[in-house]
């Protein structure tokens, strides 16, 4: 048995072609490899423009928002000052009707009294009346 292994090869090619082969075989995968990541780089810089309108259009669409939002709190703070005078000027609306409802209730309660007072003066006069006539009439009863 010989102890030349490399004899027994049934390929040509030297092992230093076969060695060369293998580098180049090595070397149009890593091209091919290349090309690859050169297309996704490309794609890459396609889509940085659509990007790019996404990131404006939600900025604008944040300052819309905050926009918005300092309205609102303007008219918050507008409607709270409405309110205010408006709870204000119910206060002194209902001060001033209560005032007047007071005042005419006194002069109801002082009409009440002389109407009282009245009342009690017509049954005294009543009483001296039917004494009176209490009297007069035992006067002219013969007894």
């Amino acid at each position: 048995m010989s102890e030349n292994k490399t004899d027994e090869t049934k390929n040509p090619r030297s092992f230093e072609e076969r060695v060369f082969a293998r580098f180049d075989a090595v070397d149009s995968r890593l091209g091919a490899l290349e090309n690859r990541v050169e297309k996704l780089d490309s794609r890459q810089y396609d889509t940085k423009p659509i990007w790019e309108q996404a990131l404006a259009s939600i900025a604008e669409t944040n300052q819309k928002l905050v926009e918005t939002n300092q309205r609102i709190a303007e008219t918050n703070e507008r409607m709270d000052r409405g309110f205010e005078l408006l709870r204000n000027e119910m206060k002194t609306e209902f001060s001033n009707v209560r005032h007047e409802i007071e005042h005419s209730l006194r002069g109801v309660d002082r009409k009440i009294d002389v109407l009282n007072q009245n009342i009690f003066n017509f049954q005294v006069d009543q009483r001296y009346v039917d004494r009176r006539l209490a009297e007069l009439e035992a006067q002219i009863k013969p007894t």
